[in-house]
């Protein structure tokens, strides 16, 4: 099986985590990739390809000065024999290398991985598998410019990658429009909303092309909303005529109906930014019929970590503006059955102790940190790059601790709700935690 991705905890050796990284080197180098059945071999080269890269990553982890066994994993990798599939993840994977290399000041090594990707990519033939992988590293070379506040950079590469939207297969698609929802909502943060117009009418058209994909027209939905937040901000939409714009998106949305399904996590990021920016004008009807909705949502899916944190938000918002009462015991145990059940995801974290702040149990914020919490808010305070832990308190502790041990410059993160648990900004489609966290992309 892959290796964990966790850090080592107290009372851990060390060493035992190196053996457990080289048997499972021992084990993906051991793997014989058949020859009689080309799809075979090229499923079995994919996985192999796939488990020596984790293992170059773990093994990256490890490397202060010297990423020589690292690369010597990599450059086993780029030998194994397979087909496009396997062309693809070494695209993929040896992409995700240079990235992680030239952040960490590794540049001989990134410069020498760049001439390996450039030798896979030579005589580009245009296939599927071809066309995701370009979509995927242009999205993610968006990213890095949104993270670190260049919208003029992050505008130049998504302005490229919209020029394809004609040409893109349906995977292809589904992450452009995901880049749509990006780039329209790091524009807003960033104060740049004019940008947003530009990502709702790519949004468009791949929704014209695709039009029973509820991904796209989840995004397309996300981009409209960013818009309305946009103009909300600026005082340029009245609130009736915001209201009136709210609900017409939202019977959009009442016609992608929740499956339970990876579809869910578009739909439900559009829901929950939806409903959260109607709560700055809603009424106490309107705050019930939010929960009452999120209730609904979550018996079919209850891992949608935004549809969660507008739902404790919501609740929030109707003791502190309609009931001027303190949230009920009752309420904060029924809330906190979702935090435990998502502890990974720093929006639901993060909704849930600013609630507690106005509850009769405020005062008792220990019961509320558990185990698993703790550990995931730790994690997210020292290695998500795009915001905090959720918990004030664990965000001063870490702090402190990165003062004591002066190990970087002070990180100025951008404030959005982003856990390990909720989808990763490079646009993969994986999770955050399994995809680009603490591999110094981001940070």
């Amino acid at each position: 099986g892959f290796l964990e991705n966790r850090l080592i905890q107290k009372g851990e050796d060390p060493q035992a985590f190196w053996d457990i990284i080289d048997n499972e080197y021992k084990f993906w180098s051991a793997v014989k990739v058949p020859e009689d059945n080309e799809e075979i071999k090229d499923q079995v080269a994919g996985l192999k390809v796939a488990g020596l890269h984790k293992v170059a990553e773990h093994i990256g982890a490890w490397s202060l000065y010297d990423v020589s066994e690292m690369m010597a994993v990599i450059d086993e990798m780029l030998s194994v024999e397979g087909g496009e599939r396997t062309k693809f993840f070494k695209k993929l994977f040896l992409s995700e290398s240079i990235r992680a290399l030239s952040t960490s000041s590794f540049l001989d090594a990134s410069n020498y991985l760049q001439g390996k990707l450039q030798e896979l990519t030579s005589g580009f033939e245009d296939s599927e598998l071809d066309s995701l992988f370009q979509m995927q590293n242009d999205n993610a070379r968006m990213m890095d410019f949104l993270i670190s506040g260049d919208v003029v950079g992050a505008r130049s590469v998504f302005h490229k990658m919209s020029e394809r939207w004609d040409k893109v297969e349906a995977s292809s698609a589904s992450l452009l429009a995901y880049s749509c929802f990006n780039i329209a909502h790091f524009s807003l943060i960033l104060g740049e909303s004019g940008e947003i117009g530009k990502a709702i009418d790519v949004a468009r058209r791949l929704e014209s092309r695709f039009p029973d994909d509820k991904t796209i027209k989840g995004r397309r939905i996300g981009c409209q909303t960013e818009l309305l937040q946009s103009k909300f901000i600026d005082n340029k939409i009245k609130p009736g005529e915001l209201r009136s714009e709210i609900e017409k998106l939202v019977l959009e949305l009442n016609q992608l109906p929740f499956c339970g399904n990876e579809d869910d996590e578009a739909i439900g990021m559009s829901w929950g930014a939806l409903q959260t920016l109607k709560l700055n004008i809603a009424s106490e009807k309107e705050v019930r019929g939010i929960i009452h909705s999120a209730d609904e949502i979550l018996t079919i899916n209850p891992r949608i970590s935004e549809v969660i944190s507008t739902k404790i938000t919501a609740v929030h918002a109707l003791h502190n503006e309609y009931l001027h009462t303190k949230v009920t015991h009752s309420e904060v145990k029924e809330l906190f059955e979702h935090v435990k059940g998502n502890p990974e995801s720093e929006s639901v974290r993060a909704a849930f102790f600013e609630m507690l702040e106005d509850s009769v149990d405020a005062g008792n914020m220990e019961e509320y940190l558990t185990t698993d919490i703790i550990r995931e808010a730790f994690q997210d305070a020292k290695y998500n790059p795009i915001n905090d832990s959720g918990i004030a308190e664990i965000d001063l502790q870490q702090a402190l601790m990165d003062d004591i041990l002066n190990k970087q410059e002070p990180h100025v993160r951008l404030k959005r709700k982003v856990g390990r648990n909720d989808p990763c900004p490079c646009g993969s489609g994986r999770k955050f935690k399994n995809c680009c966290l603490g591999k110094g992309i981001y940070e």
